[in-house]
């Protein structure tokens, strides 16, 4: 059964980085900013987009993912993601898979 049909999120992230300098005070070293949004479409295909800029790096990142669900007792996610690095470097890719299982409702459906 499907929970939902369209689901839209989206995120950002202000870094600062600092250092300590053992004086009780800190030096701030600079500040990474990440954004994004994701369009989930009912729970099997899910599509993002983002942007990064850090002091090396300003550019956008992007992904993918298929998943399912079974009776809201076990669900299995694959994704893929391309993100921005220095400039004169190919970004960097890599993929992930996770699945869950929800132990309670699964008892329950004994």
């Amino acid at each position: 059964m499907l929970n939902r049909l369209i689901a839209v999120t989206a995120a950002w992230d202000d870094v600062e980085h600092r250092v300590g300098t053992g004086t009780g005070t800190d030096l701030e070293c600079g500040k990474d900013d990440y954004s994004g949004i994701e369009l989930d479409l009912a729970g099997l295909f899910m599509l993002r987009r983002g942007h990064l800029k850090t002091q090396f790096v300003d550019g956008t990142s992007w992904g993918w993912g298929i998943g399912c669900e079974w009776k809201g007792v076990a669900a299995f996610r694959f994704d893929h993601a391309s993100v921005p690095r220095e400039e004169g470097l190919e970004d960097r890719t890599g993929n992930g898979f996770s699945a869950s299982v929800n132990v309670l409702r699964l008892l329950q459906e004994r």
